[in-house]
């Protein structure tokens, strides 16, 4: 079984995937394998919504680094969706990489009855965390994903700085142990 976990941070190595990290390594003790896409480290164009991955299973419109995502997330089990609160939202990042999976729902829902699972980073207050959480499992529930929280949270929610958030790193802790919980039951 294996978990894939998405930085949709544009920093690479700050809070966000520090909390991926941080459930990747989890999921590893628990004897699955796992994966990382920092959304930092590659390029993605936007969706232009011109229909031509219908029955082709790939983007014909961009030649960018979400071919290398479509093959990751395919093989994946469970998925984990990583996002900083930005202006209430996710990252356009992230919400760009989302866009893009139409071709995986386009195509035979290849996402359907697979886990996953939304974990936010913010800074202070109110600032739009269970925004970025819903936003996160409405796509989630689009594809047809199994959308899962821990154990009375919604996900992970961390404020940064993430390595001192004892109890947000808890939500990230049991959320990862419910998905490896149902991997395991559905194994």
């Amino acid at each position: 079984m294996k978990i894939v976990a998405i930085s949709g941070s544009p920093t690479k190595g700050g809070n966000t995937e520090y909390v991926v990290d941080f459930a990747l390594n989890i999921a590893k003790r628990r004897g699955l394998d796992v994966e990382k896409i920092a959304l930092s480290e590659l390029e993605i164009g936007y969706c232009v919504a011109c229909y031509r991955c219908i029955g082709t299973n790939m983007c014909k419109t961009h030649e960018d680094d979400m071919q290398f995502v479509y093959d990751v997330l395919r093989e994946a089990d469970g998925i984990i969706f990583a996002s900083p609160v930005m202006f209430g939202g996710v990252t356009g990042q992230l919400r760009t990489m989302m866009d893009r999976l139409r071709v995986l729902k386009k195509n035979n829902m290849q996402l359907k009855n697979k886990i996953g699972a939304a974990m936010v980073v913010y800074e202070r207050g109110h600032e739009g965390q269970e925004l970025v959480l819903q936003d996160i499992q409405s796509f989630m529930l689009s594809q047809g994903m199994i959308v899962i929280g821990g154990q009375g949270e919604f996900g992970g929610i961390v404020k940064k700085p993430a390595e001192e958030d004892e109890d947000g790193l808890l939500t990230v802790e049991k959320t990862v142990n419910r998905m490896c919980d149902l991997l395991e039951v559905l194994q």
